[in-house]
């Protein structure tokens, strides 16, 4: 007979069971370290609409608790993207990336104008049809888009919108 559940998310949960004598409990998974814990798809979906969609964190936020009826902070978000980033440093994913973009035939460039906190930065993001590699600069044209570091060196076609204003 199950007397009640310890902790518990989807895809895990340990029970308490009473037995004639004694009590048992089971060993919960040791990945599960605090007693909420969201999984990997809702950090990953977050962080696609917060990152790749642009999406604010207060929306996102929003989305979860409306939507999906999964109370969700914005700072737990704003955490799974740190951790993202962490993680992907770790592995040398910008590196990478770098590499891909370089040796590809053909990669397109743009950028557009938003607003951090308050002042103009200008996002540039170089891409082809399996990476993106974005760089917040606060210039914007080929100057901001060569501290990327790649297009002085990329010898291939570039696409690209020509915008001027």
């Amino acid at each position: 007979m199950v007397i009640g559940t310890m902790r518990s998310c989807p895809g895990h949960s340990c029970n308490t069971y009473l037995c004639a004598s004694p009590k048992y409990v089971a060993a919960f998974a040791e990945d599960i370290k605090k007693a909420v814990q969201y999984g990997n798809e809702v950090k990953a979906e977050s962080i696609c609409m917060s990152v790749s969609q642009l999406v604010p964190l207060a929306r996102v936020e929003d989305y979860f608790n409306d939507q999906v009826g999964l109370p969700i902070s914005k700072g737990s978000i704003d955490n799974f993207k740190n951790n993202a980033c962490e993680k992907l440093e770790k592995i040398g994913f910008k590196e990478w990336a770098k590499n891909e973009l370089l040796n590809s035939p053909v990669d397109h460039a743009d950028e557009t104008g938003i607003n951090i906190n308050g002042k103009k930065a200008w996002p540039q993001n170089l891409s082809n049809d399996k990476v993106t590699l974005y760089h917040s600069d606060e210039k914007r044209g080929q100057e901001a888009m060569n501290r990327m570091g790649i297009l002085p060196y990329y010898k291939e076609p570039l696409c690209h919108d020509a915008e001027q204003n």
